[in-house]
């Protein structure tokens, strides 16, 4: 498994960990978090970068972290501008 963590540049803090198998998965979880507009990133996406931050063996309980975490984006370069949103429209 990799390990994957999301940095919160206003916040200036990483969020928690999580674990997935591949970078596909963690790229595609964080796409759709980007595209809608009611979740964190997608409200603020100019503000979260993906990182890959290590690998977890779970037959050994092993983590280890990578020597230089890698950027695998930040949100706003995941928001699909075809994409259709919902949009809160009030009646008068």
């Amino acid at each position: 498994m990799n390990i994957y963590t999301i940095y919160d540049m206003k916040a200036n803090a990483y969020l928690t960990p999580f674990f997935l198998p591949t970078d596909g998965m963690a790229t595609r979880t964080f796409s759709d978090c980007a595209n809608d507009p009611k979740h964190q990133f997608g409200a603020h996406p100019e503000d979260y970068i993906l990182w890959k931050i290590g690998t977890y063996d779970d037959a050994v309980g092993v983590i280890t972290p990578l020597e230089n975490h890698e950027a695998l984006g930040k949100a706003v370069e995941y928001v699909d501008p075809n994409a259709p949103h919902q949009i809160d429209i009030q009646e008068s």
